[in-house]
C-alpha cells in the first residue's frame, strides 16, 4: 500500500470527531463534576480554608510556558 494512501487513512481515521451518545457525554459530565467536588473538599479539609478564599488567593497566580530557540520556558505572567 502507497504511504501517501496509508497517512490518508490514519489521517481520517484519528482525527474524526468521536460519536458518543448523550447518555455517555451526561456520564462523563458527572464524573468531571464529582471528582472536582471531591478535589474541592479535600484542599478546603487540608488547608482548613474555605474554597472561597483559596479560589481568591490563586486567582492572582498565572503562568505560561514559552519555545525561544527549541527550549521550553516556565514562567509567571
Amino acid at each position: 500500500m502507497p504511504t501517501r494512501i496509508l497517512k490518508g487513512i490514519l489521517h481520517d481515521r484519528y482525527l474524526k470527531a468521536s460519536k458518543y451518545s448523550l447518555k455517555v457525554k451526561i456520564k462523563c459530565h458527572v464524573l468531571i463534576c464529582w471528582m472536582a467536588m471531591i478535589l474541592i473538599r479535600v484542599t478546603e479539609n487540608e488547608t482548613e480554608i474555605t474554597w472561597h478564599r483559596i479560589e481568591k488567593a490563586m486567582s492572582s497566580i498565572t503562568a505560561g510556558a514559552t519555545k525561544p530557540l527549541g527550549c521550553t520556558y516556565w514562567c509567571s505572567i
